[in-house]
């Protein structure tokens, strides 16, 4: 079990989810770094489910943002940062780029991610960045903006499933239950979107792939993707979603939070 450093103060079980995860931000420590690096993190989950999971391939990692070549700028590419969040940069098609630009914008990206939040876990994964082929989304092709399936666990097991389609503000929110049903969330303010949804054997390969990468921690959401052929390929791992602000309505962060004892 990985652990954040710290004891549990006595409001903790009274405490919403999104106070629970802010709680956690100075806590973190050295072995949480590997899964919050993106390039490291493909390895530990092929190392812990092998073919059960799929991973975008890497098709190079760059020396520092200057190692960055023309032949990098390819519309089946997206240029990443290991040690961020949307730290990225999606090659689209019809756009010209400019390769000095580009080397700027990712010395940009380039300043410690624990910096803009203080969220403790970005203390331990170095400043990268990579070249990575874009997957063939179930919804969305090789646009390199991929339906995002970001599930909540706690104590290993899948709590809340968001949907997102991070370029469009798209989501939708579900609370899962013991038997991997989910029922969905509503969210003020928020336009329901009718994503295209997959089957329940996808949903429950995704769930069950969920519940096994959640077992080392207290916490964590696990994000996947969705190819074309229906594989589950692995997003990442992340400790604070959100960087700990209010997601869901004050009595669904009460019921999450009541399960993280």
């Amino acid at each position: 079990m990985i652990r954040c450093k710290f004891v549990k103060p006595v409001m903790w079980n009274r405490m919403l989810l999104h106070q629970k995860i802010g709680y956690t931000f100075p806590y973190y420590t050295p072995e949480f770094g590997p899964y919050i690096d993106k390039i490291e993190a493909k390895r530990i989950v092929k190392e812990m489910v092998g073919d059960a999971i799929e991973v975008a391939p890497i098709v190079r990692i760059l020396d520092g943002p200057a190692d960055l070549r023309q032949e990098d700028i390819n519309v089946n590419y997206i240029i990443k940062s290991s040690h961020a969040s949307n730290r990225n940069i999606n090659i689209k098609s019809g756009v010209e780029y400019n390769l000095a630009e580009l080397r700027t914008k990712l010395e940009g990206f380039s300043s410690s991610y624990y910096d803009y939040l203080k969220e403790g876990q970005y203390r331990f994964v170095k400043p990268r960045f990579y070249i990575e082929e874009k997957i063939v989304d179930y919804s969305t092709g090789r646009s390199g903006s991929a339906i995002t399936f970001m599930v909540y666990c706690i104590h290993g097991k899948p709590t809340a499933l968001i949907m997102m389609e991070y370029a469009l503000d798209r989501y939708r929110h579900f609370a899962i239950d013991s038997t991997f049903a989910m029922k969905q969330i509503a969210i003020r303010g928020q336009i329901y979107h009718d994503f295209k949804m997959p089957g329940d054997a996808i949903f429950n390969s995704m769930f069950t792939l969920a519940t096994r990468l959640s077992k080392p921690f207290e916490f964590v959401r696990v994000d996947f993707y969705l190819g074309q052929d229906e594989k589950i390929y692995f997003s990442e791992f992340t400790f604070t979603p959100h960087s700990g602000k209010v997601v869901f309505p004050r009595d669904v962060e009460a019921q999450f939070g009541a399960l993280w004892t």
